[in-house]
């Protein structure tokens, strides 16, 4: 014999009483047990709408962020396009001599070297690679302030040591650098 035809013979042979009472606690079982499942599921349903309102909370600034980035690029580079429209013929070179002049750096050793690297964007960038042996921290602090007044200008490298030649100077080595307009 299945095991069915046991369950039936068992129920036939339950008195009426005994038998609702069965029944009720099955679909009490059942009944808890549907309870059960649905408290789960609503509570991982809860924690997930959590979860997705933190991320869209975190997109939002990371897009606000993005927004604030471009529009801060966007002024920089019109910042840019005005500083180079005021003076079209500018050349990095010319600028440093001048600077060199009225510093009184012009009796110093100085190697230069000027290069342009083409960029992606509307612009060649201009560097100027300067390289003083004997220079004093006075003379540095000077011509850093003097070049840090120029808008035009920027200064991309600096490196400074203790010269090798000559006591009490600095070998300074620094690159300069300035955008222009693509032609």
């Amino acid at each position: 014999m299945g095991i069915l035809e046991k369950a039936r013979e068992y129920v036939a042979g339950l008195e009426e009483n005994e038998l609702n009472r069965y029944i009720v606690i099955v679909i009490g079982i059942i009944v808890l047990l549907m309870m059960t499942l649905l408290f789960y599921h609503y509570r991982t349903v809860s924690n997930y709408r959590l979860r997705i309102k933190k991320i869209n909370q975190l997109r939002e600034e990371k897009v606000q962020d993005i927004l604030a980035r471009a529009e801060y690029l966007e002024k920089q580079r019109e910042e840019i396009n005005t500083i180079l429209a005021e003076d079209k013929n500018f050349k990095t070179i010319w600028y440093f001599d001048r600077v060199k002049q009225k510093l009184q750096l012009t009796n110093k050793e100085v190697r230069e070297q000027l290069s342009q690297i083409e960029r992606t964007d509307q612009y060649l960038e201009s560097i100027l690679n300067v390289t003083f042996d004997d220079i004093d921290m006075k003379q540095v602090t000077e011509l850093l302030k003097e070049l840090e007044e120029n808008k035009r200008i920027f200064i991309k490298k600096l490196d400074i040591a203790k010269s090798k030649k000559i006591p009490q100077k600095l070998e300074v080595s620094m690159t300069i650098g300035t955008f222009l307009l693509k032609e």
